[in-house]
């Protein structure tokens, strides 16, 4: 619990007051830019709808409310909610187990629970690679597989017709009622792939791989950051810009300035983060065990 909240609020938090601020300046100096629907009526609510973000509540049931204008936020109220499926599965038994697994899916609703199966091969990719084994040539094979199984899916439109045959099926119901969930046919056929494709390259034996460790290893210690506060940053510096913006390359070159600025003191700097709810949540166990003892004394 310590880890997931320190990864995920060291970045979020920073991410939500950037995208306030920045809509905020946006409404006031470039509201010509700033004219979507929810830069207003949100905005005139933050008291709601920041609580709402902070608790990934925003794509419960029927709700779909963007961050603003970081329309990449939609994923993080699935995936904190998948940690909360898998955290259950794995430190409950019996049948308070089965009694919250039923508790959970009737409080997130459909969308969340029809693309936890996608995040899930992730988890099952990795336990194979601790319990499965190959060779290095068939491991690559089998890369070679997935990658090949892909470029077919995606040139023939194999998980488009998977989508709009289910949603047919149905009635057209998915389209209507589930909004980013709608493709979870396709896109489940597309995570088979990558999920296969992870699996198989822990045993290519790769070796010039090492070479670019260093390099790959420090960009992607910046790719949260980049995924919840490049659509905020890009949409600020092209208003910034003005009508007169005919390249995205400096939007784009400020972009990414601003990310490795933010990067170095957001997910860089998770220690903090996780001291912090580690003292609250030793403070949390204090006050359960007081209530706990209260209780059996009668008080």
């Amino acid at each position: 619990m310590i880890n997931r909240c320190a990864r995920i609020y060291s970045v979020m938090v920073p991410a939500l007051i950037l995208t306030v601020a920045l809509e905020l300046v946006g409404i006031r100096y470039f509201s010509e830019t700033y004219n979507a629907l929810f830069d207003h009526y949100q905005v005139q609510k933050l008291w709601l709808y920041i609580p709402l973000w902070l608790s990934f509540s925003s794509e419960l049931w029927g709700l779909n409310e963007p961050m603003l204008t970081n329309g990449a936020f939609w994923s993080l109220c699935f995936e904190v909610w998948f940690y909360v499926f898998l955290a259950l599965s794995l430190f409950m038994r019996g049948a308070e187990r089965v009694v919250a697994m039923i508790i959970a899916p009737l409080i997130v609703g459909p969308k969340i629970c029809l693309l936890f199966p996608l995040w899930g091969l992730g988890v099952l990719a990795y336990r194979a690679q601790k319990k499965i084994s190959l060779k290095p040539v068939p491991a690559r094979l089998l890369f070679l597989l997935s990658v090949g199984a892909y470029l077919l899916i995606k040139a023939n439109g194999f998980d488009t017709m998977a989508t709009e045959g289910v949603n047919n099926a149905f009635g057209n119901v998915p389209r209507h009622y589930l909004q980013v969930a709608y493709n979870f046919p396709g896109h489940f056929i597309i995570a088979v792939c990558v999920a296969t494709s992870i699996f198989a390259m822990r045993f290519t034996a790769l070796r010039q791989i090492a070479s670019v460790a260093y390099p790959v290893g420090f960009v992607a210690s910046f790719t949260f950051t980049i995924y919840l506060t490049h659509l905020p940053l890009m949409k600020f510096f092209v208003a910034l810009g003005g009508p007169a913006m005919e390249s995205m390359f400096w939007p784009t070159l400020a972009t990414l300035a601003a990310v490795v600025a933010l990067g170095s003191v957001t997910e860089r700097r998770i220690g903090p983060w996780r001291t912090l709810f580690a003292r609250l949540f030793r403070v949390g166990d204090r006050v359960a065990g007081n209530a706990a003892l209260a209780t059996r004394r009668g008080v």
